[in-house]
């Protein structure tokens, strides 16, 4: 096909031209184009949700699933208006707004924003008060904004896994600091990779990244009750607030 009788080629030129509208243009000749050229579709669809009207749909989701968590947790908390007010006017909580907006934004998935939303929400109940020791927890929460918003289905699928796995133990040994209480779970553990479906090697490949985020650990092998080919993972603190963050009903985990 020549260029003067390919259809694209021919619109490309027209809207490249310097009196043209610009990128405006060129994006109305992909949407026509769309038509003729199958391989434009899928490209076109990407370039749609980088719209400015995307962008705001997909913010406006996040701050409406900001919006009716926090009546939810108002139900429940009666400080809540005060655990707002004392971490609102922290430069750390304002740049978690910041990053929860610009993740919303700029990621075309809808269902992340309502995570964000949901994320701020909870945080006036998770991230611990100034008086804490724990308080660098509350600056740490932009920062877990921006890893949620890479983090897929998947991710957080194992993340609960390794959860209920070791719910009983993370119940008794809240600083996770003995490994002999988790291999002692090696029987449920890989029995849960089975149970879920999920080939053992992606399973802890999927663990290996989660440690990039610092959300999940690795259990110091135990030759007396695992097995060599079985490799151990738990949550990390961070990996357990996480979850939390993300619960319809953070009081329940």
């Amino acid at each position: 096909m020549s260029k003067i009788d390919d259809p694209f080629e021919a619109e490309w030129d027209a809207a490249s031209e310097p009196a043209s509208a610009g990128l405006g243009a060129a994006q109305s000749a992909l949407t026509v184009l769309g038509q003729f050229n199958w391989w434009l579709k899928p490209v076109m669809t990407v370039i749609n949700l980088g719209t400015a009207k995307e962008k705001q749909k997909r913010v406006m989701g996040m701050l409406t699933a900001l919006h009716d968590q926090m009546v939810k947790l108002g139900n429940k908390y009666d400080d809540l208006e005060k655990r707002f007010h004392s971490l609102n006017s922290s430069p750390e909580f304002i740049n978690a707004v910041y990053a929860a907006v610009d993740e919303a934004a700029n990621r075309p998935d809808e269902r992340k924003a309502v995570q964000l939303g949901t994320v701020l929400a909870n945080s006036l109940i998770i991230i611990p008060n100034a008086e804490s020791y724990e308080q660098y927890i509350g600056g740490e929460l932009e920062s877990t904004i921006r890893d949620l918003a890479q983090l897929g289905d998947l991710d957080l699928r194992v993340l609960a896994i390794l959860r209920e796995v070791f719910f009983s133990v993370l119940g008794m040994l809240p600083n996770l600091n003995n490994d002999e209480y988790f291999t002692e779970k090696f029987e449920q553990y890989r029995k849960a990779i089975t149970d879920n479906n999920i080939h053992p090697d992606d399973f802890y490949s999927q663990c290996c990244r989660l440690m990039g985020f610092g959300l999940t650990m690795q259990v110091r092998h135990n030759p007396s009750r695992m097995t060599l080919d079985v490799h151990m993972f738990r949550p990390t603190r961070r990996g357990l607030r996480l979850l939390k963050l993300i619960a319809e009903d953070p009081a329940k985990l």
